[in-house]
């Protein structure tokens, strides 16, 4: 068994390396393009529902790609609150070159089991990941893993950094000149150093947004943080949205947003109209230990009253567990 687990894995692993090869991007990246491509327009909830993950962790990977110009987040039409999701052209020509996701294939050799087997093999992964105490973990993309990325990154430069260290270690000395017959004074030669010429880096312009409030709205520039059950507590998955939507609002400092506090239908509107103001004022705390100046920033809670979606369950109460943000001034 634990043969057929690393022949697994190590499967899992050589379709991430060369999807990193080929495009720069995580397998989990690769295979979010592959779903948009399949279904566009889909909401984040849906994405997570196609690649068999949680939200959370759909939304991190997510966000790299927006910030990637991957892909594009939009406003629906019918709520401007909820997002949708779909790929740029950029992402659409990368996707082209790109080798299949190995979560696809994975998912496609399971599918083509019999159910009676699928049930019995999910018992058994059940089983064995519950025995490793890892069954609290919510289930996140394949390989979504910004260390291994790097330590790939780095093995491919080993190369290039021996050959380099190689060249300059082996550089030939120049042969001493025969002797002149007549011996005469050499000229000491004047070196000229040439600075290069220093590359001009752009200044951000707030050109590259639109003038329209609304419209900036609707594109969805700023991702949502997301909140657990009854907690006002930055999680992971939020600090990382929130360091990229610090980034875009230090880009354009002129820029003026609300972060609205939000929660699920349970509980008091007493109590959730505290708890989403705990939510926003959290969100706005985070964002000024990342540099954004608080005065930009205003706070309102909503509580359980403007929920984003309006189902009785668990994936709905999530997608109502946030702080919202809502540009107001450019």
């Amino acid at each position: 068994m634990l043969d057929a687990v690393r022949q697994l894995v190590r499967s899992l692993r050589l379709s991430a390396r060369e999807a990193e090869r080929r495009t720069g991007l995580s397998m989990a990246q690769l295979f979010v393009l592959q779903q948009l491509a399949e279904e566009p327009d889909l909401s984040l909830g849906e994405l997570a529902r196609r690649t068999f993950t949680d939200r959370s962790s759909v939304s991190v990977v997510t966000s790299r790609l927006v910030r990637a110009g991957l892909v594009a987040r939009t406003r629906s039409p019918e709520d401007a609150r909820r997002a949708r999701l779909a790929l740029t052209r950029r992402g659409s020509a990368l996707l082209a070159r790109a080798p299949r996701a190995g979560q696809e294939r994975l998912i496609e050799a399971v599918g083509r089991m019999p159910m009676a087997r699928r049930r019995h093999l999910g018992g058994l992964l059940k089983d064995l990941i519950y025995n490793m105490g890892a069954a609290t973990e919510p289930p996140r993309l394949l390989f979504d893993d910004e260390e291994e990325r790097m330590k790939i990154r780095l093995r491919s430069l080993i190369p290039v950094l021996a050959l380099v260290a190689l060249a300059g270690g082996c550089t030939p000395k120049p042969k001493p000149a025969p002797p002149a017959a007549t011996p005469t004074p050499t000229p000491t030669p004047v070196v000229v150093t040439v600075e290069p010429t220093p590359t001009p880096v752009p200044t951000p312009s707030m050109e590259t947004i639109p003038v329209d409030v609304a419209e900036i709205n609707r594109r969805g520039y700023l991702t949502d943080a997301f909140f657990d059950f009854d907690k006002s507590d930055i999680r992971p998955d939020a600090k990382e949205s929130l360091a990229g939507d610090a980034t875009w609002l230090r880009k354009y400092p002129t820029v003026q947003f609300t972060v609205e506090g939000h929660c699920d239908e349970r509980g008091t509107r007493e109590y959730n109209m505290a708890l989403g103001d705990r939510r926003a004022n959290a969100v706005k705390e985070y964002l000024g230990s990342l540099g954004v100046d608080g005065s930009r920033i205003k706070t309102v809670s909503y509580g359980k009253e403007r929920p984003f979606c309006t189902e009785h369950d668990e994936d709905c109460w999530q997608k109502n567990r946030r702080g919202h943000f809502v540009v107001t001034a450019r």
